[in-house]
């Protein structure tokens, strides 16, 4: 194997971040991908410090056989394997994207608490990463959606890394062919009604013909993209440092000076603190009048079951658990004694009463 090889340095630079000796679990779906990307990892670290965890999705007949030849390559390798299977399936109206791409990281980082490993790995790429960035542009994403997808992270205390995002789809199957590996094909890659897959196969080529570059460039941009929402996030957690208080609730005055733009920017990642699902810009917008244009006393701002409740000066985004519904058991009877402190935790209600200065 010489240094040469991309998919290979990409391997060892990425596992540079983690401890000497530390053991990692590779996401091996049987493709391409992720078939290149276990092969390049035994060419680093040794065999045993390896874990290929397959997530059986049981939503389609091939599933038993990708497992199975997921097994046996991995046995091949000499590299220790194990098969998640996910219960249940995408509810009505949700997409099978999101819920695949949701419990399959939940399998991986379980597999990896389970085995002690230092990190999961993933087979992401330099295409995977344009497709993402056009998916973001065809749905209008603000930062956080168009910034694509992350080298590193980190989901449930588990470091998750992408080593091959540099890398592109081209490279991958040139290295699998060079190494006489096989690898499976999802007839899911082949359904043009999801996005991605539409994408893949009929936007993609044209813009790799009329701007081969595209691909590279594609990945610089969500690169700077990613660099912009984390200057957006700094801003942010600085115009909130005085403004949030312990029970969570939001003191307008502190962003009452700032522009719009950045009073959006506040807002936006205040309801991400409280939990609250990220609204639209337009939804975001009117929150915005309500929270510094109204000269009402009070407002009300409902949002994904949420309800963000103003006072005054003072804003409180109270969770859908907040209220008791009818049909639903009711919490316990709650009592409590005020010995002075700003806020009082209210156990099962997932509430918090804030105690406020009466000249407010």
């Amino acid at each position: 194997m010489t240094p040469e090889e991309p998919v290979v340095q990409a391997v060892h630079q990425a596992l540079a971040a983690l401890p000497a000796g530390a053991s990692v679990v590779v996401a091996y779906s049987g493709g391409i991908d992720s078939t290149a990307l276990l092969h390049a990892l035994v060419q680093v670290v040794s065999p045993g410090r390896v874990l290929a965890c397959h997530v059986h999705h049981g939503l389609q007949r091939a599933a038993d056989r990708f497992a199975e030849h997921c097994a046996a390559s991995a046995h091949a390798l000499g590299v220790r394997f194990d098969v998640r299977r996910l219960a249940g399936q995408p509810a009505r109206g949700e997409s099978i994207e999101a819920w695949a791409r949701e419990h399959r990281y939940r399998a991986l980082v379980d597999c990896a608490r389970e085995a002690q490993a230092a990190a999961v790995l993933t087979a992401h790429h330099a295409d995977d990463q344009a497709e993402t960035l056009l998916i973001g542009l065809a749905r209008g994403s603000g930062l956080d959606g168009l910034s694509g997808i992350q080298a590193a992270g980190e989901r449930d205390g588990i470091r998750v890394l992408r080593p091959l995002l540099a890398v592109s789809r081209t490279h991958l199957a040139a290295y699998c062919t060079r190494w006489g590996l096989r690898a499976v094909h999802d007839p899911m890659n082949d359904d043009l009604t999801l996005l991605r897959s539409a994408l893949r196969a009929k936007v993609m080529p044209i813009l790799s013909e009329v701007a081969p570059g595209f691909v590279a460039q594609a990945a610089r941009s969500a690169g700077l993209i990613a660099d912009a929402a984390n200057l957006a996030l700094e801003v942010a957690q600085s115009d909130l440092a005085n403004a949030v208080q312990a029970g969570g609730e939001l003191h307008l005055t502190a962003l009452a000076p700032r522009s719009r733009a950045r009073q959006a920017n506040a807002l936006r990642h205040w309801l991400r603190l409280c939990g609250a699902p990220v609204p639209s810009q337009a939804r975001l917008a009117a929150l915005c009048a309500q929270a510094f244009d109204s000269r009402s006393a009070h407002a009300l701002w409902r949002h994904a079951g949420w309800s963000v409740v103003r006072y005054r000066n003072w804003l409180q985004a109270l969770s859908p658990l907040v209220f008791v519904r009818p049909d639903q058991p009711a919490p316990d009877p709650w009592t409590a004694a005020w010995s002075g402190e700003p806020a009082v935790d209210v156990p099962g209600w997932a509430l918090s009463v804030q105690i406020l200065p009466a000249s407010l």
